[in-house]
């Protein structure tokens, strides 16, 4: 089944990054990527947000988002996630609320509390306070978002339409605390690549104890064929140079690259690990470090084609939910 919402049951997205080419190539390049996921067949795409460079991140991913949903005819966009410690919980509000009066239908947002420390140097904001800010302002930014806003941000136009047109929303969780928080807020659950198949079960069972009923979001790396040696490897260590609290990196996850020579057997792993989380959408990413741009988008025509016909006949997150 396809479906055009915004982390909605049974959709696949696929997570964009920055190339490292020349800069003005890069953006183009992104572009291209976000035109040929669309044309491959995916339903979104994504967008995360790091700062000071950070390879493959953009410091602004609600503003670029916009600009990806002028190059797309029907799928949507998400900056997911946005760091939401980093600025006033209002003014990114008030601007994924505008996007979504200017894409009706073709707009979400997930939100984390970020854990590199250059993301926060770069805002001048607190490291150490970061997960209580953002415990205090998710439920603010999911009530503002579904026509829930009080005080002054109540009164912005784009802001008071998402009554009518709610915005999908997803948190991100490194623990079982989080998970229910995210619940409790009226958020969905993002869950991160490097997270075991155990992992996320227990992680999204804990989410739906608190009565979470939103999208229940699962990263995982895809490659259709032989995928390039040690690049998975790189990009654990890289994540772990970046950040000063890498818990959230399960060691035990190495083999989370699901990769296969032909598109029956990596669509029967997604869809059996799908089903074994208890996830309802997809998020799948492409890009490792090294990687050419144009190996990238072959793998999104490759996945779209061969493998995304077989996974939708597999994957029956519509009984899942029923069976919740």
């Amino acid at each position: 089944m396809s479906t055009r919402e915004p982390f909605g049951i049974g959709s696949v997205s696929v997570g964009l990054y920055l190339h490292d080419i020349p800069l003005g190539d890069a953006l183009e390049d992104l572009f291209e990527q976000a035109r040929q996921a669309e044309a491959a067949g995916f339903d979104g795409v994504t967008l995360s947000e790091h700062h000071a460079g950070m390879a493959g991140y953009l410091p602004s991913p609600v503003q670029v988002s916009g600009w990806l949903l002028r190059e797309l005819r029907t799928a949507w966009a998400a900056a997911c996630p946005v760091l939401l410690p980093l600025r006033p919980t209002g003014l990114v509000v008030e601007e994924v609320a505008w996007m979504g009066v200017r894409y009706p239908g073709r707009v979400g947002v997930g939100f984390a509390p970020g854990y590199a420390p250059t993301d926060f140097e770069v805002a001048n904001a607190d490291l150490e306070d970061r997960r209580t800010r953002f415990n205090r302002e998710l439920p603010t930014a999911v009530r503002a978002l579904t026509g829930q806003a009080t005080g002054p941000l109540a009164a912005d136009p784009a802001v008071a339409a998402t009554a009518r047109s709610p915005i999908p929303i997803v948190s991100s969780s490194a623990g079982p605390v989080a998970a229910r928080r995210a619940g409790r807020a009226g958020a969905g659950l993002i869950l991160g690549g490097f997270n075991s198949v155990d992992r996320c079960r227990e992680l999204f069972q804990a989410y739906a104890s608190t009565g979470g009923l939103g999208p229940r979001l699962l990263i995982r790396r895809v490659w259709v064929g032989r995928p390039p040696s040690g690049r998975m490897d790189a990009m654990g260590e890289w994540y772990r140079q970046a950040g000063a609290d890498a818990s959230w990196l399960d060691p035990s996850s190495s083999a989370e690259l699901i990769a296969g020579e032909d598109a029956e057997s990596v669509a029967a792993r997604l869809a059996a690990v799908l089903d074994a989380t208890g996830a309802t959408a997809l998020s799948a990413r492409f890009y490792l470090p090294g990687v050419q741009p144009e190996v990238t988008l072959e793998q999104f025509r490759r996945f779209g084609t061969e493998v995304l016909p077989v996974l939708r006949s597999l994957w029956r997150p519509l009984a899942l939910m029923a069976s919740s």
